[in-house]
């Protein structure tokens, strides 16, 4: 096969889904007791993270159900994505980061918050990954008898 041009970086899947490891994750619980009062809980979730020489990418979903003598109490869940872009090789990153909120017994059908700003890397261990943000953001809520945004 001849190849008269290579082709750009980002069409090879390997740019996309490796070499650099995924961190994922999934949970579920089910708790819940029948006596003179019952009750159900449920909660179900996961993650998927990825840190590469320049992008950090950390995302979470969890959803949340709790009923109690056959009345539903909490209904909701929330979409965390976050997106660090560093710089260089110093402490100092670009964020963006999306959370979309669903809350049954809110005001609202969902929620959507868009942050971004800079962010200061203050400990990086095995263990401890600390990082400080400063920015903005703007939200809105959907769905609402009036519906809001808010920077």
């Amino acid at each position: 096969m001849i190849v008269v041009w290579p082709l750009p970086a980002w069409y090879h899947p390997a740019c996309w889904l490796g070499p650099a490891p995924w961190d994922i994750g999934l949970e579920l619980g089910l708790n819940g007791n029948e006596g003179l009062n019952e009750s159900l809980s449920l909660r179900a979730g996961g993650h998927l993270k990825r840190e590469t020489k320049f992008w950090k990418f950390n995302s979470s979903l969890v959803y949340n159900k709790i009923t109690a003598n056959n009345l539903e109490t909490e209904n909701n869940a929330l979409l965390d994505t976050r997106l660090d872009r560093k710089l260089a090789e110093s402490r100092w990153s670009l964020f963006f980061l999306n959370q979309n909120i669903y809350d049954k017994f809110q005001n609202f059908d969902l929620r959507v918050a868009l942050n971004s700003g800079a962010g200061y890397q203050w400990i990086d261990t095995e263990t401890i990954d600390l990082i400080g943000h400063f920015g903005a953001g703007a939200s809105r809520e959907f769905g609402a008898i009036v519906e809001r945004t808010a920077c």
